[in-house]
């Protein structure tokens, strides 16, 4: 696979299980990020707090459901999950 790719190319080779390494720089000039989700209120602590910290915890986007376009099934992969 090439070092670098598209974000669509990226996105559509971790969907399919083509690539399952470390994505950190594969994509030049395009953040990488963590995805979180909460209930409601704690989510609105968790605004807050990045708000305040904003160079440690840059927030990106916030949803308020699901996305249609997102599998998180597939969209990130297992390593990355943490239930709390």
């Amino acid at each position: 696979m090439n070092s670098t790719l598209s974000p669509g190319a990226l996105h559509q080779s971790i969907r399919s299980g083509y690539f399952s390494g470390n994505t950190s720089g594969r994509v030049p000039g395009c953040e990488q990020s963590n995805v979180i989700i909460l209930p409601v209120y704690d989510a609105q602590h968790r605004i807050r707090f990045c708000q305040l910290n904003p160079g440690p915890c840059p927030l990106v986007t916030v949803g308020d459901g699901c996305d249609p376009g997102c599998m998180l099934v597939t969209d990130v992969r297992n390593s990355q999950l943490a239930v709390m």
